[in-house]
């Protein structure tokens, strides 16, 4: 088409001077005139056959290249088609990879949040460790001043000691004359009271004669004195030197108001107890219960998560790095209770929002006695209270001050989840038995604590216990028991 239009350029110059000559004035019958005229209806009429043939080529084309076009149309489409399914598919896999990852990062990342709170606090334990330590630094002059402090205390102590010896020998040496007076004045008596007898005798059948009568009042007064001397001389040997009285044994208190006891006869992530109802907003709270451990820790005693956080409220157990010292147990088959002092053993982390928490000593739970647990917790400067068996054991401040525990989550006993209502560890599982487990909605006394811890009923404010159990699962079971002793 392009040569076509190139070999009509002479033809349209032409008509344009036809054009031109035509806008002329000349003679009608001029023969040039005439056939001027005859060219431009011939040229007129190619220019409308040309037209013509442009047309049809220009249709047979375009019919041509709509054909192609569509086929490439359709082979492009199907090759977005499929390109979009592998696309959609790689979409997916790649959704469930992310979604994977995310929970691994998740749990990941609370970890090394724990992590990290505990190696702060180990670093700030080593610290304060050896900042007493640099105090404690031995000075060699005032060591031996102290030495020669302690020697004098010692002499000293030793000569009060001497003292007292000398004091304590000086009253056996007065009692054990006094005993060979006495027994003089009782082999003098016997001899006078037998002359007594053989010098008078029997009358009214046997009665003891008048004279029998004064020589027994004599005997009774001699005896009288003896007993006054003996006491005297008792008196003076030194108050820490005498023989106490024997206490009275401590009958076992009836521990009630316990409601019920749960039995967690292995640590597994199927053995675990949820409530029909679950914790409001808390400011402050009181978490008391009845604990008794066989295992070596304590595992998770408590779990509280929300959607924001799986670690709202924990109490969880976990295992000594070294073995500890076992603590002396008392005669009580309740209590048997003695404090830490300064050594490595099992702990319980009190958290309240993680990863903020305190650790708690509990080693004087693992010899699988029931002991009595309560932590208390006030969001005014932070303050906690940590009770065992009725004592005091820890407290502090600065612990999630101004914070406030969200209400609407889920509660769990005997697991620790990682996600609500989920996500249990085997290894964090507990292992033992539960009595008696409260919760209030404020900062129990002393008093209260002490009262609980005995049985003696149960304050206000509590807002979940043991009567809100809604589901036991595994192999946890409950033992309906009002009180301690009569849970088995």
């Amino acid at each position: 088409m392009g040569s076509f239009t190139t070999s009509c350029w002479p033809q349209v110059l032409l008509h344009m001077l036809l054009l031109q000559l035509q806008s002329t004035k000349v003679q009608p019958a001029d023969p040039m005139s005439l056939k001027l005229r005859r060219l431009n209806e011939q040229f007129h009429q190619f220019k409308a056959s040309a037209q013509a043939r442009l047309d049809t080529l220009a249709l047979n084309q375009d019919r041509t290249s709509s054909q192609g076009q569509k086929s490439r149309v359709q082979s492009l489409n199907n090759h977005s088609h499929h390109t979009s399914r592998d696309l959609e598919q790689l979409k997916r896999s790649t959704a469930q990879d992310i979604d994977a990852l995310r929970d691994w990062s998740r749990k990941l990342e609370k970890r090394n949040k724990r992590m990290d709170a505990r190696l702060a606090l180990m670093e700030r334990k080593l610290r304060e460790k050896c900042q007493h330590t640099q105090k404690l630094m031995p000075n060699p002059g005032l060591d031996f001043s102290n030495f020669t402090l302690e020697l004098q205390s010692q002499e000293e102590r030793l000569v009060v000691l001497q003292t007292q010896q000398d004091e304590l020998l000086l009253g056996l040496k007065g009692l054990q004359e006094s005993m060979k007076k006495q027994a003089l004045r009782v082999s003098q008596l016997e001899g006078q009271l037998s002359k007594v007898l053989q010098g008078t005798g029997k009358v009214d059948g046997g009665g003891p004669t008048s004279s029998h009568i004064t020589a027994q009042k004599y005997y009774d007064s001699q005896r009288r004195r003896m007993d006054r001397g003996v006491i005297r001389d008792f008196l003076q040997i030194p108050v820490r030197h005498k023989i106490p009285d024997q206490p009275l044994p401590r009958k076992d208190a009836v521990i009630c108001n316990v409601d019920s006891m749960l039995l967690f006869p292995s640590a597994s992530a199927e053995n675990y107890v949820t409530f029909s109802v679950g914790l409001p907003n808390l400011p402050e709270l009181s978490l008391c219960l009845w604990l008794r451990v066989e295992s070596a820790h304590v595992g998770t005693l408590l779990s509280y998560a929300t959607d924001d956080n799986d670690n709202q409220l924990v109490l969880y157990g976990r295992r000594s790095s070294t073995l500890s010292t076992p603590f002396p147990l008392s005669s009580h088959p309740y209590y048997s209770y003695s404090p830490p002092s300064g050594f490595s053993s099992p702990s319980l982390d009190f958290v309240i929002g993680d990863p903020v928490y305190r650790r708690l000593p509990v080693a004087s739970f693992m010899d699988a006695r029931w002991h009595h647990l309560c932590v208390v917790w006030s969001s005014i400067q932070g303050r906690f209270w940590h009770y065992s068996d009725r004592y005091l054991i820890s407290s502090g401040s600065n612990f999630r001050k101004g914070w406030e525990i969200p209400g609407g989550g889920s509660v769990v006993l005997g697991q620790e989840q990682d996600s609500v209502g989920g996500g249990f560890d085997p290894t964090e599982g507990f292992a033992g038995q539960i009595a008696g487990f409260r919760v209030w909605n404020r900062v129990l006394s002393a008093s209260e604590v002490e009262g609980v811890a005995n049985g003696r009923g149960v304050p206000r404010g509590v807002v979940l216990g043991m009567e809100d159990i809604k589901e036991i699962h595994g192999t946890v079971e409950q033992v309906a028991c009002e009180c301690l002793e009569h849970c088995v």
